[in-house]
């Protein structure tokens, strides 16, 4: 098969990626192929810190004929060794540099990079290229090869160079995907509570605090300013007290995974602000981070105390019907005794419906559980 045939199989195959990101992995062989490299990688550099860049908790870094253990010494502590990348300059969007470019070959082997990371793997030389970037992130894809096939000439930079504009259509094609994946598993994390919670203002936020999810009557909550309020796309509390509050119970809640129940007091009307913060359904198949709902929040301004329904209770927090019963009950004074009596149950049954819901709802006590109920945001049954 001649280069150009070669060529536009390796096309074919980038594209492929495009529609599915899986298949970068024989985008990789063939590209280690291609170039006479030992391995090759493809991952998300972030130039603020030399590391690799996190997404849901994972490495955003795929790797062929590379040993594992070594990978992931690259990305725990060699990423920031790596004297490579330290040229920042000539590490720009669409241009192909090789290690030699950016670093001189006689200082490498001076280098804790080399000596620890790259000789161990038998691997000297580096051809790579930024796919594309966006601010201090981006995609980086490079071949890696041992010091006896030689250095990389202006014939591999060429080639290179052919592929990087396919290179960069298939990365925007993944994201472009991606977030329409994101918009529809976003709305699958929050569409059950919404309709658990209809009459209530509902947001959805990222991990870090971002809006990326709000319902009809939570914007128009939003548009008033009272109480919340958004800067940079962060949600916020107006009074800084508040605030701290606030931003605690988010972290909180998306590190323990425990709802939590505020009461901001009065906003710029009459009505008192209370939220429900919540984490959000975890999903199939995570996206980034930043763009996947991990936190909801439920709003609601109420000038009198109400109780919330049986139903929401069950559904924010998968409590049985005869659960939610007693949890109505006990906030609204009722005790374990007296509800038994009245219901004609055991005593042990109460109890036993008392410890699920303390259980299901990550409270620690009767009164825990009292409090959590009149701080839910209530809203009437249809």
């Amino acid at each position: 098969m001649s280069q150009e045939a070669e060529y536009d199989k390796l096309v074919g195959l980038i594209y492929e990626a495009a529609l599915e990101p899986e298949r970068w992995q024989a985008v990789l062989l063939s590209f280690s192929d291609w170039f006479s490299a030992a391995s090759t990688t493809l991952f998300v550099h972030d130039f603020s810190n030399h590391g690799i860049h996190i997404e849901n908790g994972g490495q955003s870094l795929r790797a062929v004929r590379f040993d594992p253990d070594y990978v992931a010494n690259y990305v725990e502590h060699f990423t920031l060794t790596n004297v490579w990348i330290e040229n920042e300059s000539l590490l720009q969007e669409g241009a192909v540099v090789t290690s030699s470019m950016l670093f001189d070959d006689r200082l490498l082997l001076g280098t804790e990079f080399y000596g620890d990371w790259l000789r161990p793997q038998d691997l000297f030389y580096s051809l790579g290229g930024i796919v594309a970037k966006s601010g201090t992130l981006g995609v980086k894809m490079a071949a890696l090869r041992s010091r006896h096939k030689g250095p990389y000439t202006h014939e591999d930079l060429a080639w290179y160079a052919r592929l990087l504009p396919h290179l960069k259509r298939a990365c925007e094609m993944n994201q472009r995907l991606a977030g329409e994946r994101m918009a529809f598993e976003n709305h699958r994390a929050v569409n059950g509570i919404n309709q658990a919670a209809s009459g209530l203002c509902m947001l959805g936020l990222s991990a870090s605090g971002r809006l990326l999810y709000v319902n009809p009557r939570g914007e128009s909550w939003l548009r008033k300013g009272d109480c919340l309020t958004l800067r940079q796309g962060m949600l916020h509390a107006l009074d800084a007290g508040k605030d701290a509050l606030l931003q605690a119970a988010l972290r909180s809640v998306l590190t323990r995974r425990v709802p939590q129940h505020l009461n901001l007091g009065a906003g710029n009307g009459t009505a008192h602000c209370c939220l429900t913060v919540m984490p959000a359904p975890a999903l199939d198949k995570p996206v980034l981070a930043e763009q996947q709902v991990a936190l909801i929040i439920l709003v609601a301004a109420n000038g009198q105390q109400r109780v919330a329904t049986a139903r929401q209770l069950m559904e924010l927090f998968g409590l049985t019907a005869a659960e939610a019963r007693f949890a109505r009950a006990l906030a609204q004074g009722e005790d374990v005794d007296t509800y038994a009596n009245a219901e004609g149950l055991q005593k042990s049954t109460v109890r036993s419906h008392l410890k699920a819901a303390m259980e299901k709802t990550g409270t620690n006590s009767q009164r825990d559980l009292l409090r959590l109920v009149l701080s839910v945001p209530a809203i009437r049954d249809k």
